[in-house]
């Protein structure tokens, strides 16, 4: 999974730290894997979850941004704030 990240404390477009992860769960589970990845990539970003201004899920079910609001307390208005990737006519298109 890739997260994007854009801090609170950097302006938009400014150099910033990256970090990516990957995660597994059992297939019945798959909304939620998101979730798993989302504390290694902080960690391998050297960012905590307080730095990040806004969250974009690069999704294939419009569940999974509703799975990490929840089990990870994001504010819904600071995830996918212009659709995901469902709402832009699905995965290759959401880095418009």
């Amino acid at each position: 999974m890739i997260l994007y990240f854009t801090f609170s404390s950097l302006p938009l477009h400014s150099p910033s730290s990256s970090g990516y992860a990957d995660a597994a769960c059992a297939p019945i589970d798959f909304p939620t894997a998101p979730t798993l990845a989302v504390p290694l990539a902080l960690k391998a970003a050297g960012v905590s979850q307080s730095d990040i201004a806004l969250w974009e899920f690069n999704e294939a079910f419009s569940v999974v941004p509703c799975a990490a609001e929840k089990v990870l307390g994001l504010d819904r208005s600071i995830v996918n704030i212009r659709g995901g990737a469902v709402a832009l006519g699905h995965v290759s298109n959401v880095l418009m």
